[in-house]
Order: C-alpha cells, then sequence, then structure tokens
C-alpha cells in the first residue's frame, strides 16, 4: 500500500538524488 507518506519519502528521496548527481 502506498501512502502519503510513502510518496512524500519517494520525492525527497528522488529530489536528494538528483541535487546529489548536480
Amino acid at each position: 500500500m502506498a501512502t502519503c507518506e510513502n510518496i512524500l519519502l519517494a520525492i525527497f528521496a528522488i529530489q536528494n538524488f538528483e541535487m546529489d548527481s548536480k
């Protein structure tokens, strides 16, 4: 089950990964 918290965590992780890539 994908809860709101899981979605937010996923977005946060993706944003962190993108920032690390730059």
